[in-house]
């Protein structure tokens, strides 16, 4: 303690010495504007240790404050171990980094000089999810029946949706199917409250060569402000006199996924596919039937994600299924005598969202 106050008494000393030394050369540069060169020397001189003082002074009494050492130890280690100031930087900066960071070698551009085009093609992408409305906690609880002599399948879509950096828009929504029709299209708020419950006016617009029915839902609106939103959908669409073919395709990145399938008496699972890029897709049934299939995902997948299910009222032939190696991302499980293979191509299907 005795010693941090004579310190502190010394350079205070100092700190009024290069006062003088400042103000004095000061001084004589005004009253003296022709002096020779060697006193213009030595007016410099002084200036110069006088400044040089009074900076010294000012730094150690910065640098022994337990603050500052506390402030400067914090930036260090943000930028030097945590590097979470990358985080801050706006998408411009973020892209940059990632491309300086992210890049073929030499070797590697002398084999195919375009390789690079392909490391951006996913920084773009990666970089390009905060400008989209993701999904989280999604699920599906499909159910088919016959009704008057046609295979009809019920699904019920919930999920959580998050805005995107500017907040929500308007989505538009279709079913596949010309003839599918919506009960219900439900939005909740984060603490439960109803903010929509209705089902838009639906327009037939054609897609694909075909007409199918479109609604469009004002998000912006209702979810301002909201940090999340619950969507619930209810959609029912027809299939054939006794076959219906079910798929899904999700539209956004999407975090946790399950998919749950019932056929009533009469119908049953003729062959289910996943359609999958890097992500592990679990398949669940119950070996005495095949009435019941339960899909899930818990980790996060890309658009373009999906499944197909046939669904028929004739049992499938036993056939043989060939076993992909390890290495080609695909496997093949059975339902009794039903072949589930899970290539990694691509059918699309939901209340597509635009």
């Amino acid at each position: 303690m005795k010693l941090k106050v004579w310190l502190r008494h010394f350079y205070s000393d100092y700190f009024w010495l290069g006062i003088v030394l400042i103000l004095l050369s000061i001084i004589l540069r005004l009253q003296f504007p022709d002096m020779d060169l060697c006193s213009m020397v030595l007016t410099d001189f002084c200036y110069t240790v006088g400044t040089t003082i009074l900076v010294a002074y000012i730094f150690t009494l910065t640098s022994g404050n337990s603050e500052f050492i506390a402030k400067i130890t914090s930036l260090l280690r943000t930028v030097v171990l945590d590097r979470t100031f990358l985080g801050n930087i706006d998408s411009k900066g973020k892209r940059d980094a990632l491309s300086a960071l992210i890049k073929p070698s030499e070797a590697e551009r002398q084999l195919y000089s375009q390789i690079g085009r392909y490391y951006d093609l996913f920084i773009n992408h990666t970089l390009k999810v905060t400008e989209k409305c993701v999904r989280s906690d999604y699920t599906v609880e499909a159910r088919a029946y016959k009704k008057n002599g046609v295979v009809e399948i019920e699904q019920r879509f919930n999920y959580r949706l998050h805005p995107t950096v500017n907040g929500y828009t308007d989505v538009t929504i279709r079913l596949d199917d010309q003839d599918g029709t919506y009960k219900y299209i439900r939005v909740f708020g984060p603490n439960g409250k109803k903010l929509y419950d209705e089902v838009p006016e639906i327009n037939e617009v054609e897609h694909s060569g075909s007409m199918i029915p479109e609604v469009k839902v004002p998000l912006k609106e209702i979810g301002a402000k909201a940090s999340h939103l619950h969507i619930s959908i209810c959609a029912v669409e027809e299939g054939y006199d006794h076959w219906a073919l079910v798929t899904f395709q999700a539209m956004e990145p999407t975090d946790g996924f399950n998919y749950y399938l019932e056929c009533e008496k009469g119908l049953q699972v003729c062959l289910a596919n996943t359609f999958i890029h890097g992500t592990k897709f679990n398949v669940f049934n119950n070996n005495e039937s095949i009435r019941k299939i339960h899909f899930s995902c818990h980790e996060w997948f890309n658009e373009g994600t999906g499944l197909v299910v046939v669904i028929s009222e004739h049992s499938p032939l036993r056939e043989t299924v060939h076993e992909p190696s390890e290495n080609s991302g695909s496997q093949s499980v059975r339902i009794g005598d039903v072949p589930l293979t899970q290539p990694q191509v691509g059918l699309r299907h939901e209340p597509r969202q635009s």
